[in-house]
């Protein structure tokens, strides 16, 4: 009698626990899908951050550049440059441009030459307008050295005083 009521309430054990096996199947459903779509979501999420990482870096590598330096402050002298055009005064054009070649190329580069040339559009040929160097040098040679620079940079027939 004993083997029948262990296998009776087996039975009824079986028969108590089916409504709760039936109840965990379809949350064990939703948990595993919910994990493949969380799976999937990170993915995502780590492939998006990865890009952005990229990105950012590849940001901070290109301002690193040597070419990014020099064009960074060389625009900041342009500036400078077209504000000075107010000073009549050779003079006191060459200690505002001095002023502001030390303050804006000393810290990247502690030991510079600077040439700044002018072009009038009625003119061929350049004048030197203002020259950051240690050293006596001629214009009229650093003249023509520019003007030759430009006219191969912009594809232009060489004038006569370069060709020579």
């Amino acid at each position: 009698m004993e083997k029948h009521s262990t296998a009776l309430s087996l039975k009824e054990l079986g028969i108590k626990l089916f409504p709760l096996v039936l109840w965990l199947i379809p949350i064990i459903a939703l948990n595993l899908g919910f994990r493949f779509l969380a799976g999937i979501d990170l993915y995502w999420q780590e492939k998006s951050q990865t890009e952005m990482a990229l990105q950012e870096l590849e940001a901070l590598t290109g301002s690193s550049k040597f070419e990014y330096q020099l064009a960074r402050h060389a625009g900041r002298f342009a500036r400078q440059l077209d504000s000075a055009s107010r000073f009549k005064e050779a003079r006191t054009l060459e200690n505002f441009l001095s002023a502001r070649c030390k303050s804006i190329f000393a810290r990247p580069f502690p030991e510079y030459q600077l040439y700044t040339f002018r072009q009038k559009l009625s003119q061929k040929s350049s004048d030197l307008v203002f020259s950051f160097n240690r050293k006596i040098v001629s214009n009229k040679a650093l003249s023509l050295t520019f003007d030759y620079m430009r006219s191969l940079n912009f594809d232009e027939k060489l004038g006569e005083t370069i060709a020579k």
